[in-house]
Protein backbone atom coordinates (compact mmCIF):
# COMPACT_ATOMS: atom_id res chain seq x y z
CA UNK A 1 0.00 0.00 0.00
CA UNK A 2 2.99 2.30 0.42
CA UNK A 3 4.26 1.57 -2.75
CA UNK A 4 1.04 2.88 -4.35
CA UNK A 5 1.10 5.90 -1.99
CA UNK A 6 4.41 6.94 -3.16
CA UNK A 7 3.68 6.29 -6.65
CA UNK A 8 0.64 8.09 -6.69
CA UNK A 9 2.27 11.39 -4.98
CA UNK A 10 5.24 11.39 -7.47
CA UNK A 11 3.19 10.53 -10.05
CA UNK A 12 1.25 13.68 -9.37
CA UNK A 13 4.27 15.55 -8.91
CA UNK A 14 5.51 14.70 -12.95
CA UNK A 15 2.44 15.42 -14.21
CA UNK A 16 2.73 19.35 -12.30
CA UNK A 17 6.21 19.32 -13.81
CA UNK A 18 5.25 17.88 -16.97
CA UNK A 19 2.41 20.47 -17.51
CA UNK A 20 4.49 23.32 -15.87
CA UNK A 21 1.83 23.79 -13.35
CA UNK A 22 1.83 25.61 -10.16
CA UNK A 23 1.74 22.59 -7.55
CA UNK A 24 -0.82 23.88 -4.91
CA UNK A 25 -3.00 25.38 -7.63
CA UNK A 26 -2.95 21.83 -9.15
CA UNK A 27 -3.47 20.01 -5.73
CA UNK A 28 -6.42 22.38 -5.00
CA UNK A 29 -7.93 21.90 -8.45
CA UNK A 30 -7.83 17.76 -7.83
CA UNK A 31 -9.31 18.13 -4.71
CA UNK A 32 -12.22 20.20 -6.60
CA UNK A 33 -12.66 17.72 -8.90
CA UNK A 34 -12.81 14.49 -6.45
CA UNK A 35 -15.43 16.28 -4.58
CA UNK A 36 -17.21 17.48 -7.76
CA UNK A 37 -17.36 13.53 -8.52
CA UNK A 38 -18.67 12.55 -4.98
CA UNK A 39 -21.50 14.85 -5.44
CA UNK A 40 -22.41 13.86 -8.42
CA UNK A 41 -22.41 10.39 -7.05
CA UNK A 42 -24.49 11.27 -4.16
CA UNK A 43 -27.02 12.68 -6.68
CA UNK A 44 -27.49 9.73 -8.87
CA UNK A 45 -27.68 7.21 -5.92
CA UNK A 46 -31.14 5.91 -4.51
CA UNK A 47 -32.40 9.01 -2.67
CA UNK A 48 -35.16 7.02 -0.19
CA UNK A 49 -32.69 4.64 0.87
CA UNK A 50 -33.83 1.47 -1.41
CA UNK A 51 -31.22 -0.38 -2.82
CA UNK A 52 -30.51 0.43 -6.23
CA UNK A 53 -31.37 -3.08 -8.13
CA UNK A 54 -29.27 -5.14 -9.08
CA UNK A 55 -28.65 -6.36 -12.72
CA UNK A 56 -28.95 -9.90 -13.76
CA UNK A 57 -25.73 -12.48 -13.69
CA UNK A 58 -24.26 -13.74 -16.67
CA UNK A 59 -26.14 -17.28 -17.63
CA UNK A 60 -24.09 -20.08 -15.90
CA UNK A 61 -21.58 -21.94 -18.62
CA UNK A 62 -22.07 -25.76 -19.46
Amino acid sequence: MSNFLVGLVAGFFLCVWALDANPVTAAITLVDRVSQVEVRIAAEAPQNGEAAPAEEPPPARP
